[in-house]
């Protein structure tokens, strides 16, 4: 936590951090023998690598566990056609709004329209199937939003609030 609070390093990584330095202190003391898997007697620096790479996967499930699944999807829908019914299905049924963006093709100039929309993953299918009812044309990229904050998601973190991550 002090890591986080004051070097900006993200809780899980600081745990990958400080594991992995307290790893490599004990290599140091019980030294980089090089022994092999039969000869139990002698050093061997297989158990550092060993924990090292549990330690990289314990850091990952911390993170998981503090964040929770990043379930909230992006949505890009680009068309030549003004789909109105896809406004009224996000407005009216799924009870969100989007963002509305005139835009044009690089390639042949034409007018489009771009819709910007964020919607949880239990969402995407029923979007992607309005979408195709609308134009099955339409160009749609959906990814990850990582955070989403705003009415109807997270609030703003303050300045001096410490994030789980």
């Amino acid at each position: 936590m002090i890591l986080q609070k004051y070097f900006h390093i993200r809780f899980s990584n600081a745990i990958l951090f400080v594991d992995a330095v307290v790893v490599c202190f004990g290599l140091l003391v019980i030294g980089f023998g090089v022994g092999n898997a039969d000869d139990a007697s002698q050093p061997s620096w297989y158990l550092s690598l060993y924990s090292l790479i549990s330690i990289f996967v314990i850091s990952r499930v911390v993170a998981y566990v503090i964040n929770g699944a990043k379930e909230d999807k992006l949505l890009f829908v680009i068309s030549d056609k003004e789909m109105t019914e896809l406004h009224r299905f996000i407005l009216k049924d799924l009870d969100r709004t989007a963002t509305c963006i005139k835009s044009s093709g690089l390639y042949t100039g034409a007018e489009k329209e771009m819709l910007f929309l964020v919607v949880s993953h239990k969402e995407v299918t029923s979007v992607k199937h309005k979408i195709k009812e609308a134009d099955p044309r339409a160009f749609v990229v959906v990814t990850d939003a990582y955070d989403t904050f705003g009415e109807g998601w997270k609030q703003l973190p303050s300045k001096d609030e410490l994030q789980p991550e």
